[in-house]
Parts: C-alpha cells; structure tokens; sequence
C-alpha cells in the first residue's frame, strides 16, 4: 500500500512538472477584435455572446481572431480588463499594479480578467505589442508587427513594449472555437477548470479521455 501511494505521489510530482514546462494546462480560447467607427476605440473580448451583440450594431465592426489567449494555467498570468465609463474605453493589462493603481481612482473599473498569458516567450508564443495615442487617450494591442511598425511614429502611435505573449490565432475567425483539456476530477469534460488547483484536485488516474 505505502509503495502504491509512493509511486502515485511521485506520478502526480512528474504531471505538475509536465504541465509547468509545457506552459499550456487547459488549452487556448479565440480573442476577438472589435473596432467602434463612432468612439474610435478596439475592444478585444473572448465572449462569442459580447461579439455578437456588437458586431450586430452597427457602430462596431468586427476585425477578426486576432490571437488564442490561454484558459487559467500553471505558469500563466491573468489579463486583467478595466473599463472608464467616463471615457468609453476599455484597458487590458497583465501588470497587477497597474490595475490596482488604476481601479482605485476615480477613472477605471476593474471588470474581469479577459484571458491568461505569458511574460516570458514559450515556443508556441508570440508577442503582443501596445501602442499608445495620448491624442486619442487609448491603447491599442496587435499581434501584428507590420501594423505595429505603421502606427509606431506615424504621429498618433507610440510604441510602449511587448505587454505579454500568448497563442497565435490557429483558425479562420468563422470556424475558431475554445479549446480545452479535460481537469482530473471533472465530470463535465466540456468546462475550462477555472484554476490549475481545480486541474489538480484528484486522483491523477480519474483523468480520463
């Protein structure tokens, strides 16, 4: 009995280390890009209800799966979304000061984290660039460094950095759906594990698929 306990411990030690090197532990969901033609501004959402309702009005277009951002996983750091009622804009951050600092004045609103991401470069990751117009009071993100290249210095655009790094886009915006693995101990093998501790919760054996 001690030897079987012993050889699961050491089975679920060697998963951990699996699922940290691999920096992926539940899988990837499309981020979706919106433009406003009225307030000039981007929204970038992973809720498929959120981007049909705007893309139905007629003030948002919608530009397409710009990139996969990660479900909660070991090794990821959360998105996190603010919203300025004042100004109509969103902000997307994974700088955990910078959101706190943010929502407690009297100009943004923490509303959700949007997705998780990287702060170092995996294989599979690129980058994602934030640019910013002090004209236009906004940012914009891009995974595309030929617009990222267009906009930087064109008058409007300031190049700020690479904000974090995340999935590339991996199919057609009319075809993309989310992504996920199945959590040890989860009956419904069609949820994304909110956390890894939810992933890791159980028996490794219940892990089934």
């Amino acid at each position: 009995m001690k030897k079987f306990f012993k050889g699961k411990s050491i089975f679920l030690t060697a998963l951990v280390i699996i699922i940290v090197w691999s920096g992926n532990c539940f899988g990837e969901i499309p981020v979706y890009r919106l433009y406003n033609t009225v307030l000039k501004v981007h929204l970038y959402s992973t809720d498929a209800n959120e981007k049909a309702v705007l893309e139905a009005n007629a003030d948002w277009n919608y530009e397409g799966v710009v990139w996969n951002g990660y479900t909660s996983a070991i090794g990821q750091n959360p998105v996190y979304r603010l919203y300025s009622p004042g100004l109509g804009k969103h902000l997307f951050t994974m700088d955990e000061n910078e959101k706190n600092v943010l929502d407690a004045g009297p100009v943004w609103r923490f509303e959700m984290i949007a997705w998780y991401a990287n702060s170092t470069q995996y294989s599979d990751d690129i980058p994602i660039y934030r640019l910013y117009s002090s004209s236009l009071y906004q940012h914009l993100y891009t995974a595309d460094e030929n617009e990222k290249n267009a906009l930087d210095g064109n008058g409007v655009w300031v190049y700020e950095g690479i904000a974090y790094y995340t999935l590339p886009a991996s199919a057609s915006p009319s075809t993309q759906t989310p992504t996920q693995t199945p959590c040890i101990n989860n009956t419904d093998s069609q949820s994304i594990c909110k956390t890894c501790c939810d992933c890791l919760d159980g028996d490794a054996e219940d892990r089934v698929e």
